[in-house]
């Protein structure tokens, strides 16, 4: 019988480990459930030579000539059959170069880099999977001349430019008309109306390179940064082409006007938050040691000396292990991240947070001195200002300069999002309601789930909460109760339910359904259980269930109130 190594290391801890139980061979037979001559043979092989491998074997080697055989073989070794990837052929003179711009790209601010490409794309060429059962295989007709847009594009940290589609082949002439037409829109929306606090990057196609070209760029001043030759690969802007033609393959595209249609439709339908994932992000950019003196600092000036009878001196220890020893391994080797901290890591984002907290003090100060808003969640910031366009840039390109790691992306407009928050500016007055991005999809836990009843009845309950508490006027609460109800009903939340008779008897009309139950227990009024139409039936009454239901402390804001309690008494002990 062939045993695993696992199964004869096995044996050996159970006869002759000192912390194995030390069995005789009979009762390692039953235990590992194989011939005591099995048993026996690889005891001895332990005592000859402590070594359990398989033995060298003798006689003619296996023969792999047939194809059959060769493709086992291969299979065996983890191989599959695949395409290979297509990467651009690289010279040693290409690798120098893009060794020397990997060293001089440390000194370059990417939050103030305008990304830009071309690509093009194909009707019916676009290529995607499917599945295919047993004997029958997906067919896409294709024709020999496909209809084809060539698409311009930018982006940078502040969102997605303006994007540009045409026909004709680009040249010169036409890259500049782009320049001016799409370009500078894009950097007055990101970066100020009169800011040249700017750079473009594009690769080294003639095109960008051509005498017409650089004159425009040096007539109107826009800076290009240098880029290394052969690095498609390095340009942030292709991971937004693969998504966009991902996203336009699942689409039944026929003409040339559908297919722009569904680019330009597409291209809007990206998230803001994408771009500031491709270019940066706050835990990638924390400095380790710095953010430790930072730990340190913030709980010595919010008076904790120990925290859960923990001293500060064991917190910095146990700290600098948890962001110093972070390791992972990628093709067979070991790497120790140096700077930052993991991803996903529950210290790393408190960390983070403290780090900021220590950033913003000089903002602080300047904002609480003029009675202004100031709002900071993690690493997005949110605040108003007086002040003219030109002022706010130059304030944050100045908070800018506070550490070199720490870069803000700004919006600035009289309507922003934050978080999940919509916030509009009219006539001096903020109005927010409940912010819904484009991509977000109506899922929730469905009604059919093996979740309790209480975890259904406080996603519903959540819903109108939220929905009381950001929006401002009736009207945009109104459109809020009609989504949620749209999205209960989506997820089948319309299935029937035994309630108690007090409320057959107080809705004797209507048949009872869980989503009219909760949505009457949360306002305590009566409407219609199949309308889709707000819950309230007076605007008059909105102000005051608001009004009660923001004074209302959140489970969350009674948690922390508790915990800094606790924290106070013990560090007082």
């Amino acid at each position: 019988m062939t045993l695993s190594v696992d199964k004869r290391y096995e044996i050996i801890f159970l006869s002759h480990h000192p912390m194995g139980p030390q069995l005789g061979v009979k009762a390692v037979a039953k235990a590992i459930k194989c011939a005591k001559s099995t048993i026996q043979y690889w005891l001895n092989r332990w005592k000859e030579s402590k070594d359990l491998s398989d033995s060298k074997r003798i006689g003619r080697p296996r023969s792999t000539t047939k194809k059959e055989t060769i493709r086992r073989r291969l299979k065996e070794y983890g191989a599959k059959f695949s395409l290979p990837i297509s990467k651009p052929l690289l010279t040693e003179k290409h690798r120098q170069k893009r060794l020397e711009w990997a060293h001089a790209a440390g000194d370059i601010d990417w939050n103030r880099i305008i990304f830009s490409d071309e690509t093009t794309v194909r009707l019916n060429q676009l290529k995607r999977c499917v599945w295919n059962l047993p004997g029958k295989r997906k067919v896409f007709r294709t024709v020999k001349y496909p209809i084809k847009v060539n698409i311009w594009g930018c982006f940078s940290c502040n969102g997605f430019g303006r994007i540009y589609c045409f026909r004709e082949n680009l040249k010169a002439d036409l890259l500049c008309r782009i320049y001016k037409r799409y370009l500078f829109p894009t950097a007055r929306d990101h970066f100020g109306r009169n800011s040249t606090n700017w750079a473009l990057q594009e690769d080294n196609d003639p095109k960008h390179t051509s005498q017409l070209a650089k004159q425009w760029r040096s007539k109107y001043e826009v800076q290009r940064i240098d880029w290394p030759s052969m690095s498609p690969d390095l340009n942030p802007i292709e991971n937004v082409w693969k998504l966009l033609k991902m996203n336009l393959a699942r689409k039944n595209l026929r003409t040339y006007k559908s297919l722009v249609s569904a680019i330009k439709k597409e291209w809007k339908a990206f998230p803001k938050d994408l771009t500031t994932n491709l270019v940066q992000n706050l835990y990638a950019m924390l400095p380790q040691d710095e953010s430790l003196d930072v730990l340190t600092e913030f709980l010595t000036q919010h008076g904790y000396y120990k925290v859960q009878n923990i001293p500060i001196d064991a917190i910095r220890k146990l700290a600098r292990i948890g962001i110093k020893e972070n390791v992972f391994t990628y093709e067979n080797r070991f790497y120790r991240q140096i700077i930052g901290g993991a991803m996903g890591s529950a210290f790393t984002l408190t960390l983070a947070n403290i780090f900021m907290w220590k950033w913003e003090i000089e903002l602080v100060k300047r904002f609480k001195s003029t009675n202004e808003i100031y709002v900071r969640y993690i690493d997005d910031i949110f605040f108003t200002s007086n002040e003219s366009y030109q002022s706010i840039d130059k304030m944050l390109d100045e908070a800018n300069l506070f550490h070199p790691n720490i870069k803000l992306v700004r919006q600035i407009s009289r309507n922003v999002s934050f978080l999940d928050i919509y916030i509009q500016s009219r006539k001096g007055n903020l109005i927010t309601s409940v912010d819904h991005k484009s991509t977000a999809e109506p899922y929730i836990v469905p009604f059919n789930s093996d979740h309790p009843t209480h975890i259904l009845k406080n996603i519903i309950n959540n819903a109108l909460l939220r929905a009381v508490r950001y929006c401002t006027n009736f009207s945009d609460f109104c459109d809020e109760c009609r989504t949620i109800k749209l999205m209960l009903l989506y997820n089948g939340y319309d299935k029937k339910i035994t309630l108690a008779n007090t409320l057959k008897s107080t809705y004797p009309r209507y048949p009872p359904s869980f989503i009219y139950h909760q949505l009457h227990s949360f306002f305590k009024f009566s409407a219609a259980p199949e309308c889709i139409q707000p819950t309230l039936i007076k605007e008059v009454e909105f102000p005051h269930i608001r009004n009660i239901v923001l004074h209302q402390a959140t489970s969350a804001t009674a948690r922390d109130i508790s915990t800094k309690a606790s924290l106070s008494m013990q560090n007082q002990n």
